[in-house]
């Protein structure tokens, strides 16, 4: 047991380890249990960093940051990810880990369509509004919202591309107000 009198999340893993290697356990409970097995892991990878930042927030002021790139890092970025070789493991599920009005700009492609809406994608937004400076900008690509964008008025048109073999996607940028008095 934990401290919070919950079992453990070891204990957990070895719990759906050991039903997912028994051969009886049918391919709709195995499919369930995988994808928590995936949460066992990055909950570990999210508490080994949260240990070394026990207040949710790292003292770097990174000018840029991106969310999400796993291994598809940018140069004269920092990498915020649940998974390896980030710059930093954290689950933007949780809150992003910088200080408020503390980076210029962020940048993700291909990670908002992994978490959940409304909950931890609008929770999200809100991080991003509140460690952004005022006039930071986030840029967020996501697939298929070209056809969305599309029914939006001229000022999207530009932000709409065709990525990779022909996948419609879409990049869109904001700027901060935060802090504005216009």
């Amino acid at each position: 047991m934990s401290s919070s009198g919950m079992p453990s999340v070891d204990l957990l893993g070895e719990q759906v380890a050991s039903v997912l290697a028994d051969p009886a356990t049918t391919h709709g409970l195995a499919r369930t249990l995988r994808a928590a097995a995936k949460e066992i892991g990055l909950h570990r990878h999210h508490h080994a960093s949260r240990r070394a930042w026990p207040n949710g927030r790292i003292d770097d002021k990174p000018a840029k940051v991106q969310i999400g790139g796993g291994a598809h890092r940018i140069d004269g970025f920092f990498n915020i990810d649940l998974v390896p070789p980030a710059d930093l493991l954290w689950d933007i599920r949780e809150g992003i880990p910088l200080q408020d009005d503390s980076t210029d700009e962020i940048f993700s492609e291909h990670f908002l369509e992994h978490i959940d809406y409304p909950r931890s994608a609008k929770h999200y937004v809100r991080e991003a509004h509140r460690v952004l400076v005022p006039g930071g900008r986030i840029i967020t690509g996501v697939p298929d919202a070209a056809f969305a964008l599309s029914r939006y008025p001229h000022p999207w048109k530009p932000l709409t591309r065709r990525s990779g073999a022909g996948t419609p996607s879409a990049t869109a940028t904001a700027t901060s107000t935060r802090g504005s008095t216009s």
